[in-house]
C-alpha cells in the first residue's frame, strides 16, 4: 500500500494492516452497494432517490473515519473511482469534478446548476446524485447569491 506523508510523517504509522485492511474493504463494500444501485428495478424515483442518498452517506462516513485513521488518499480514491464515475454521469456534477475550463463553479455550471431539471433520466442514479447536490446548503447558497 503507497504511504502518503504529511510533513515527513507516516500517516499510517500505527495502524495495524488488519485495521488498514478491513476499513479499505468496508469501503469496497459500500462502493460496489452503491454502483448496483443502477441495475436495481426501483417503484418509484423517490424510493430510488432515498437508497441512493443512504448510500452516499455511508460512503461519506465510511471516508471520514478511513481519512481519520489516516488511509492514504490515493488509495482511497482508486476504492471510490466507480461510484465517482456514476456520480460523474450527471452533466452537472461531471463539471464540478473535473473543472472543464481549468476552475470551479464557471458561467457553464452555474447555468446548469441554475436550471429547474437535470438532465439526467429522471430515474437513473445520476438524476438522483444531481438532486441531491441541487438541494446542498452549497448550491443554494449560490441560486440565493445569482437570484
Amino acid at each position: 500500500m503507497a504511504v502518503e506523508t504529511i510533513h515527513g510523517a507516516d500517516v499510517t504509522a500505527g495502524l495495524p494492516p488488519s485495521v488498514v485492511s478491513a476499513l479499505q474493504q468496508r469501503l469496497s463494500t459500500l462502493v460496489d452497494a452503491f454502483v448496483a444501485l443502477q441495475y436495481r428495478k426501483c417503484r418509484s424515483g423517490a424510493s430510488l432517490y432515498n437508497e441512493v442518498v443512504a448510500h452516499i452517506h455511508a460512503m461519506y462516513a465510511c471516508l471520514d473515519e478511513t481519512v481519520a485513521d489516516g488511509i492514504a488518499t490515493s488509495t482511497l480514491r482508486d476504492i471510490v473511482a466507480s461510484a465517482r464515475e456514476l456520480h460523474g454521469e450527471s452533466p452537472l456534477i461531471w463539471r464540478m469534478m473535473n473543472w472543464p475550463r481549468g476552475y470551479p463553479g464557471d458561467f457553464e455550471t452555474l447555468d446548469l446548476l441554475l436550471k429547474d431539471a437535470g438532465q439526467s433520466a429522471a430515474t437513473s442514479v445520476a438524476a438522483c446524485c444531481e438532486l441531491y447536490a441541487r438541494n446542498s446548503a452549497v448550491a443554494h447558497q449560490h441560486c440565493n447569491k445569482i437570484s
